[in-house]
């Protein structure tokens, strides 16, 4: 792989992070949802992008071929918010690389730990980078009254 270099996301970034956040989900994510499931959890991508990039802290990983991965974190609360990773590019250490960019920042920012709903195919990853589950597992409902389920998850931030 080229090297990664992580910056912050842009505006004009969106198009590429919306290829990613669909691509991902359609392909990790089908071991363990159903494909309405994955069309219901991909939904109105747009709205939910837009605040990915202007009102939560964004990074993006680039590599040779352009943007492979992203990251999201809503500061006020110490949410990670989303990490997906450009199919072809999973277990290439993207995800985990960007996840440390941002609890760096996070603990720039102050922050004692982060949080998270993980999805279940990336709880493991998760697990790898040091979080752990944080209450019993959960559903939520979204379009067309189709359910996910999810795992909340935190790590402590170490100084």
């Amino acid at each position: 792989m080229d090297a990664l270099t992580i910056r912050n996301a842009r505006a004009e970034d969106l198009p590429a992070i919306a290829r990613i956040y669909q691509n991902a989900i359609r392909h990790s994510a089908r071991s363990h949802y159903r494909p309405e499931q994955l069309e219901a959890w991909i939904g109105d991508y747009d709205a939910k992008l837009k605040n990915f990039v202007t009102r939560y802290l964004a990074l993006v990983a680039e590599a040779g071929s352009g943007i492979v991965g992203f990251v999201t974190l809503e500061p006020e609360i110490g949410r990670v918010r989303a990490c997906y990773v450009k199919p072809g590019f999973a277990g290439r250490s993207v995800g985990g690389r960007l996840l440390e960019v941002l609890e760096e920042q996070a603990r720039g920012l102050g922050l004692a730990r982060l949080t998270l709903d993980a999805s279940l195919n990336a709880a493991g990853f998760y697990r790898k980078q040091g979080y752990i589950q944080a209450g019993p597992g959960y559903r939520v409902t979204l379009d067309n009254d189709v359910e996910l389920e999810g795992i909340p998850m935190e790590k402590p931030l170490q100084s």
